[in-house]
């Protein structure tokens, strides 16, 4: 009988592509961290022009891998052999507003690559498959506020179905539906110097229909945290430590004819280290972090670069 779950389960899974089990969501967790809230990125000057703007460019590289998928209980239902890597373009535009507050735009471009193979333990394989390409790009318009102790984000936005969806093909780059996409997030520094930092960022996501299957997924919230300490190693070059989690919500049920009744949640925790040249306006973030109490979902581990360039 656990057999015949485990397979029906993988038949449900298949409705949804490799995206959606990198992070359980249309905008996976853990991808900020450390002074997440802060935009644009932490650290950087802020032009005393209220007529100035500035660019900011991000090459993030992903690794993600997992060896099993979950069921209600958070039990392993199949064995996964489950490998992605992910390399997202973000081009992000701030314009200052006055001294404390800027509005902007940002673009998410993800490359993805999925190798998947599903298998009921102690049993057959019921799905393999790889796939290469473009995923689903973010549009989003941003505002944010920056104090002496804290700092304040604040974004609407939409992800598009831009990635090849599949439902016969789990690893597809897209999850073939839009969704809408809210975020608030809040920064706050304390310590001497205001060097230590905590940020929570949260996100909910409104989704649409997904055409081919007439199935529309249940709408989702995300929150990331994290906790660091900016360490001066000389006047312009930063150092940050810290410790950062994620935890994902679906907050209600998938709808359609061919919709199960089956809800996602996951949760995560990690380390970081971010690298940071004032003088060069470049930033390199390094973080690692591991999924637990996952249900319904593959449950692995994430490793990842992000580079971050800045011109004005």
């Amino acid at each position: 009988m656990k057999k015949v779950f485990c397979f029906v389960f993988c038949l449900s899974l298949l409705c949804f592509s490799a995206q959606s089990v990198l992070g359980a969501s249309h905008y996976p967790c853990g991808g900020e961290g450390v002074n997440g809230a802060v935009l644009p990125p932490s650290h950087l000057p802020i032009p005393d022009n209220p007529e100035d703007s500035a660019i900011h460019y991000q090459s993030k590289l992903i690794s993600y891998s997992a060896d099993q998928i979950t069921d209600d209980d958070g039990d392993k239902a199949l064995d996964a052999d489950l490998d992605i890597i992910v390399n997202v373009h973000r081009f992000l535009w701030m314009k200052k507003i006055d001294n404390t507050s800027d509005w902007g735009l940002h673009l998410l471009v993800p490359l993805q690559s999925t190798d998947l193979t599903l298998t009921v333990p102690g049993g057959p394989t019921v799905a393999e498959d790889d796939q290469t390409g473009l995923g689903d790009i973010v549009v989003e318009g941003l505002y944010a506020i920056h104090k002496q102790k804290y700092d304040i984000a604040l974004g609407g936005g939409l992800i598009l179905p831009t990635g090849s969806y599949d439902s016969t093909e789990p690893a597809s780059t897209g999850l073939g539906y839009t969704s809408i996409m809210l975020t608030a997030g809040v920064n706050y520094k304390f310590g001497a110097k205001n060097l230590w930092s905590v940020s929570a960022l949260n996100r909910f996501l409104i989704n649409f229909e997904q055409d081919e299957t007439e199935i529309t997924p249940g709408n989702e919230f995300l929150t990331e945290w994290g906790v660091g300490r900016t360490i001066p190693y000389t006047p312009t070059f930063l150092i940050t430590p810290g410790i950062f989690g994620h935890a994902y919500l679906q907050v209600s049920e998938d709808s359609g004819d061919n919709a199960t009744d089956t809800e996602k949640k996951s949760y995560g925790i990690g380390l970081e280290c971010s690298f940071f040249s004032l003088k060069n306006a470049i930033q390199i973030n390094v973080r690692a972090s591991t999924e637990f109490n996952v249900e319904n979902d593959s449950e692995g581990d994430r490793f990842e670069v992000k580079f971050t360039k800045s011109f004005f």
